[in-house]
């Protein structure tokens, strides 16, 4: 039996995300600055890519709750 997965990603403005999201790029990434971020939906879990510019650049996939989700692959 093979499992469906359903995957939609959309860009969003910087102000649309979760407090919480943005609280943890505040506080782990303080040198950086936001650049791109999408809302990744697979099945019905919300995911949130973001861009940050920096040296170097870092590209990162959080939960709704902010901490990093390292097992879902950043979408370019």
């Amino acid at each position: 039996m093979q499992k469906e997965i359903c995957l939609s990603i959309n860009e969003i403005s910087s102000t649309e995300l979760p407090e919480a999201v943005k609280k943890a790029i505040t506080a782990n990434y303080a040198n950086y600055q936001i650049d791109d971020t999408d809302i990744l939906v697979i099945n019905k879990d919300l995911y949130y890519q973001v861009e940050l510019d920096g040296k170097p650049d870092k590209h990162l996939v959080l939960n709704e709750d902010g901490s990093e989700n390292a097992s879902i692959t950043y979408w370019y």
